[in-house]
């Protein structure tokens, strides 16, 4: 192009009139050499950006990147389109404590102590973000929810613009549930905070909040009459949660399952992924 350029100009100090046409048709050829140019490298540029993004490496990291959403998309949407598959599962309750179990196995699997003994070491900061998880949002939402005109529960009339009664139930669940692991510590990595002490707290908030979930729905709803057996929750939570952690973290003292968890990380997210969205 400077080449051009260059010649375009010296060009344009000929006055004769016989290479006027010549000086024309040089211009021509080279805007159109130049366009070709820029057309060929723009292509290039393109197939180069579509053969890497066809790899075979490319692919895997945007299947297990994504997978996760996607499978939660379509776990939402799909019981609208044919909702035969779910109706058929809620018939086997048991389906739904195996899942859980299976999910905070790979918790276990995936627990390291060490993060949370490093945390403990700064046990106000700990203390606090459990505290503020498990009690203190879901406090202040049962606070600004109990204000609030709810239509009455069970009632067909819809006559509140805040909706029905089972939307603020659904709001005390939500906020009386910590976060889970990976949304805490893909924040915390977002915000250039301290990892481990992310991961201590998302994990034994978690742990903990299957537990105290339960008890903070009684007492925030305890206006409302209706059966709510608190310890046979208990109970099975027990046997869904935290014998599976207990028994992925005993595991680890196998001497091969940690490097064979290292090795499989990916494959086991999409395990947990796909029994999150069952």
């Amino acid at each position: 192009q400077r080449r051009v350029r260059g010649t375009r100009k010296k060009l344009e100090f000929f006055s004769f009139p016989e290479r006027s046409a010549s000086v024309v048709k040089f211009s021509c050829s080279s805007s159109t050499l130049s366009s070709s140019i820029l057309q060929k490298m723009f292509g290039l540029r393109v197939q180069k950006y579509f053969a890497n993004l066809c790899t075979k490496e490319s692919l895997a990291n945007l299947f297990f990147d994504y997978y996760l959403p996607a499978s939660q998309v379509i776990a939402i949407g799909h019981p609208f389109i044919h909702s035969a598959p779910g109706a058929y599962l809620s018939q086997f309750p048991i389906i739904g404590y195996v899942l859980i179990g299976i999910i905070f196995l790979v918790l276990g699997l995936k627990l390291k102590t060490d993060e949370i003994k490093d945390a403990l070491r700064s046990g106000h900061v700990f203390f606090i973000a459990i505290i503020s998880s498990l009690f203190v949002t879901g406090a202040i939402v049962a606070a600004i929810t109990d204000k609030l005109p709810f239509d009455v529960l069970g009632s067909e009339e819809k006559e509140s613009m805040f909706g029905p009664y089972e939307f603020r139930i659904g709001l005390l669940l939500y906020y009386s549930v910590p976060c889970t692991i990976t949304a805490g510590i893909v924040l915390v990595a977002q915000a250039e905070g301290n990892l481990p002490m992310a991961g201590a707290i998302a994990t034994v908030a978690n742990v903990i909040g299957c537990y105290t979930t339960p008890i903070l729905l009684k007492v925030f709803l305890a206006g409302i009459e209706g059966e709510f057996d608190i310890a046979a929750v208990l109970i099975k939570l027990t046997f869904s949660i935290l014998a599976p952690v207990i028994v992925g973290k005993l595991l680890q003292f196998i001497p091969r399952v940690p490097d064979a968890v290292k090795v499989c990380k990916r494959w086991i997210s999409i395990v947990t992924s796909t029994c999150l969205a069952i």
